[in-house]
């Protein structure tokens, strides 16, 4: 879900160490099929 904040962030609710995310190009982009890496930075909050 996007952050309450602003919504340029993503808020995922688990309790999980590591998480997938499958990021989708749509509209006018142009992107070669491939497996990509990309580095996300993270917060974690205890309830």
């Amino acid at each position: 879900m996007p952050d309450n904040k602003g919504g340029e962030g993503i808020i995922k609710r688990t309790r999980e160490m590591q998480e997938q995310f499958d990021i989708v190009a749509n509209g006018h982009q142009s992107v070669p099929v491939d497996t990509y890496v990309i580095t996300v930075q993270g917060r974690y909050f205890e309830p």
